[in-house]
């Protein structure tokens, strides 16, 4: 059995400033994000200790400070900095055994993929990896817009459908920005006219969404940026069509964020076995969050 501990924007706002008022995100407590790490590490060790395959793995938003950098350059990447170096500290207690895993969210985006790899100790960028039942799809995709009132355009569509395509394991999504798509059928006229909807989704949300369907073969797809879980369960397309799919239906999962002031510390553990998979949320207890019901996948 392969265990992945999933932890979500946890946003981290440790760092201080004379120059600035530092603001928690959006609902989140991340001025605690060390305290809300530490059983989410605990909780992983102590999986290892028991034999599991254990993998941690980061969908994004590891910092909270994004956006002042606009006001105060240096100072904002200064204090972006602070703050994943703050976050990547907070792992030094996870086993060396435990491989762990980053993708860049929108607020890890005013550093470059490559300052904030340096910062992780960690190469940051689109990969695979395999594991006994299903391949683990990390999609690093554009969370740094030219133009932040468009909204997100996802890029690595190609690479993306290539690797679903790829060996005859079925895959297992996570990255960033919600994958699942549920507005409108949005054309580009429509996206301008209600863009800051597009905050949520990429703007060619609908054709990622449509390849993922098409392919048969994608069992889960975990994303964080929302804050607040929710599964979204869909056919695969035109399945009367297909001979022997490896799946019938995908899992689109919006995972809850790690600081939420609503349920801190709660993460993600999602344990894969030959014939399925479990989903659950835990707490910081290291027992099952009571508002978040986990789920069976059945292969």
């Amino acid at each position: 059995m392969t265990r992945l501990v999933i932890i979500a924007d946890a946003h981290f706002n440790v760092a201080k400033s004379s120059l600035m008022h530092i603001r928690d995100h959006r609902g989140c407590d991340g001025h605690r994000g060390p305290d809300l790490m530490l059983p989410c590490v605990n909780f992983a060790n102590q999986s290892a200790a028991q034999g599991h395959d254990v993998r941690l793995v980061d969908v994004g938003d590891r910092i909270a400070v994004k956006g002042y950098d606009r006001l105060l350059p240096e100072q904002g990447k200064l204090l972006d900095a602070q703050n994943q170096r703050a976050y990547r500290a907070s792992l030094k207690g996870l086993s060396s055994d435990i491989p762990v895993a980053f993708i860049d969210g929108n607020h890890d985006g005013a550093l470059t993929t490559d300052e904030n790899s340096q910062i992780l100790g960690y190469n940051i960028r689109s990969h695979v990896i395999p594991t006994n039942h299903v391949d683990l799809i990390l999609w690093n995709s554009n969370v740094r817009p030219e133009d932040y009132s468009k909204g997100y355009e996802a890029d690595g569509l190609d690479w993306l459908a290539e690797q679903i395509c790829t060996g005859n394991k079925r895959k297992v999504i996570l990255s960033h920005i919600p994958l699942d798509f549920m507005l409108p059928d949005f054309n580009a006229a429509a996206g301008n006219a209600r863009k800051h909807e597009f905050h949520w989704f990429y703007r060619n949300g609908k054709e990622i969404k449509d390849l993922i369907l098409r392919s048969d073969r994608v069992a889960a797809v975990f994303n964080g940026h929302m804050h607040e879980m929710k599964r979204i369960s869909q056919p695969v397309s035109n399945l009367s069509r297909q001979t022997n799919p490896l799946v019938t239906q995908t899992e689109f999962v919006r995972l809850p964020s790690l600081s939420h002031h609503l349920a801190p510390g709660v993460f993600t553990v999602v344990d894969i076995r030959e014939r399925g998979m479990s989903v659950q949320f835990i707490g910081s207890d290291h027992q099952p969050a009571a508002s978040m019901p986990g789920f069976e996948v059945s292969f």
